[in-house]
């Protein structure tokens, strides 16, 4: 059997950014990685110490039936309901009113602007889940236009926005 040879486990050789799948962090390409986070072909985030994939890598698209599927909508005015929200979400993408904030331990915290005020809403995304301090979400449990954009805006970013 032939021996491994360690630059072969090490994903970044190829000298891409590479991007946790779980908070999102980044890494650098990696001069000299510590075995501690490598482990045949992947490389571990060094704060969560979940898998870390290329840039580069597909990433799941943000669209109308998958956010129908996500959160479990089957009906025509669900329907209705969430083509709404992803249209008032794209909205406030496409003006550039996200700002990731950081994070708070391992859940990420975005800033996301209103479309038509000045108010600003908090969206935090921990393993998948999202929360959001507008009415909406809060009174109705389900993806506002806030939550829509800051996937989207993850989804701009390389980053899985249903992990």
């Amino acid at each position: 059997m032939a021996k491994e040879n360690p630059e072969d486990m090490n994903c970044t050789s190829c000298g891409e950014d590479m991007v946790c799948t779980s908070c999102g962090c980044e890494i650098a390409v990696l001069k000299e990685p510590t075995v501690k986070y490598l482990t045949r072909k992947f490389t571990y985030c060094p704060v969560c110490k979940s898998f870390m994939i290329k840039r580069s890598e597909r990433v799941r698209k943000v669209s109308v039936d998958a956010l129908m599927n996500r959160f479990g909508y089957t009906t025509r005015n669900e329907r209705r309901s969430i083509t709404d929200r992803f249209l008032n979400g794209k909205k406030i993408f496409d003006h550039k009113k996200i700002k990731k904030l950081g994070f708070v331990g391992t859940t990420m915290v975005f800033e996301v602007g209103s479309e038509k005020s000045t108010d600003s809403y908090v969206v935090t995304k921990k393993n998948g889940f999202y929360t959001c301090n507008c009415k909406d979400h809060v009174f109705r449990h389900g993806p506002c236009k806030h939550i829509v954009a800051t996937m989207l805006y993850l989804e701009s970013n390389k980053i899985d926005p249903y992990i």
